[in-house]
Formats: C-alpha cells, sequence, structure tokens
C-alpha cells in the first residue's frame, strides 16, 4: 500500500477499472470491496471521455474527483493518478492534484 499511484492507461484499458485497481492499490483494498465508481462519478461518461482512440493529441484537460477517501486525477494524455487523503480532500489539494497531472 502506499500514499500514491500513477499510470498510464494501457491500450484497450478502460479508465474505469484502470482507476478502480489505482485505488485499491492506494488504499490496501480489494477492488470488490471498494464503494461503485459511480457512486463518485459516471464511470461511463469517464470511460467515454477517455476512449485512447477517441482523445485528439491536442486536447488537454482533468477530471478529479474523491473516491473512497481517495483524490483521483485523469488526464487527456491518459494518466490517472491516484493520491490517499485524510478525510475530505481540501479544494487546494484538488487544485494542486489537478495541475500537477496535467503537467505529467
Amino acid at each position: 500500500m502506499s500514499e500514491r499511484a500513477r499510470q498510464t492507461l494501457r491500450d484497450g484499458e478502460s479508465a474505469s477499472t484502470a482507476i478502480v485497481d489505482a485505488v485499491s492499490e492506494v488504499t490496501g483494498t480489494p477492488a470488490t470491496e471498494l464503494p461503485p465508481l459511480d457512486e463518485s462519478i459516471d464511470a461511463g461518461a469517464l470511460d467515454q471521455l477517455f476512449d485512447r482512440p477517441t482523445v485528439p493529441q491536442k486536447r488537454r484537460g482533468v477530471v478529479v474527483f474523491e473516491m473512497a477517501d481517495c483524490l483521483v486525477a485523469v488526464t487527456s494524455q491518459n494518466t490517472i493518478t491516484v493520491t490517499k487523503v485524510d478525510g475530505d480532500g481540501t479544494l487546494a489539494e484538488t487544485l494542486s492534484l489537478a495541475e500537477e497531472a496535467d503537467t505529467a
């Protein structure tokens, strides 16, 4: 278990699956015991947004949300960063993570 995980989506891998796996790694909680991703964000919309073949290389952006006491950032470069937070993530932590993820 670590406080942070960063990975790049692999070909054919959905963002939702990669996020659940990364949150599981950071929290030390089996993926099957985590709250459903759809309780934090629309997993289907997230998968469509970050489907590798459909994301133009010139597009930039970050989606940041909280799941299982973690801040999750997904970038248009298909990088997922999950950071464990104590209690509720603050706005400053969220903005810092989004900025860091977007420049990675």
